[in-house]
């Protein structure tokens, strides 16, 4: 059977959405999804990269986070794709949310295993999605990192992006760009 790696954050749940709003909210701000033109926080917020951590270690503690939703389509697309392919969710998320990330991912994408390297709190090097895709012989990734996806597909694996405004305007070679979840399973099928 196929596998797919699958990016968590912004690719398989809504992420960046519930973050910007509990920055807001707490911060006083009125920052929108679209402001988003990169992923590295601290730019946009105008801080460091260890506040912007400090911020996200804010969020994970609350509901909204708990409470993150799927991408719209994502379930119904890898509803369909499931008979044909293997899943494998990846996070970069801490340790502390290991358990709470895998139970989501199961919970919402009826069972799915979840790989939860490194973190996001900027403490040290990370496995590349790549190297997580020739270990675990992968053949395709769903992923809104444009960067990430274009590495991959330079490999050969075959890289859906997701748009999103942190990587519509970086143009990769290799990679198929998708507006949202309907359009994967035509990449992957």
């Amino acid at each position: 059977m196929e596998k797919t790696l699958l990016d968590v954050d912004d690719s398989l749940g809504e992420f960046l959405k519930p973050l910007n709003n509990y920055y807001n909210e707490t911060r006083g701000t009125d920052f929108c999804f679209e402001d988003y033109w990169t992923y590295s926080l601290h730019e946009i917020w105008e801080c460091s990269e260890g506040e912007a951590a400090d911020v996200i270690h804010e969020f994970y503690k609350t509901l909204s986070f708990e409470r993150m939703k799927p991408l719209k389509f994502s379930q119904e697309a890898l509803r369909m794709l499931r008979l044909k392919r293997e899943f494998i969710a990846v996070s970069y998320r801490p340790e502390m949310l290991v358990d709470l990330t895998r139970e989501w991912i199961a919970d919402t994408f009826f069972g799915m295993e979840t790989l939860c390297v490194g973190s996001y709190d900027f403490s040290g090097p990370v496995e590349t999605k790549l190297s997580i895709c020739k270990r675990l012989g992968v053949d395709s990734l769903v992923e809104d990192n444009a960067k990430t996806a274009s590495e991959c597909a330079g490999a050969g694996i075959t890289a859906v992006v997701l748009s999103k405004p942190w990587n519509i305007n970086v143009s990769y070679n290799g990679f198929r760009r998708v507006s949202d979840w309907n359009a994967v399973p035509e990449f992957l099928d």
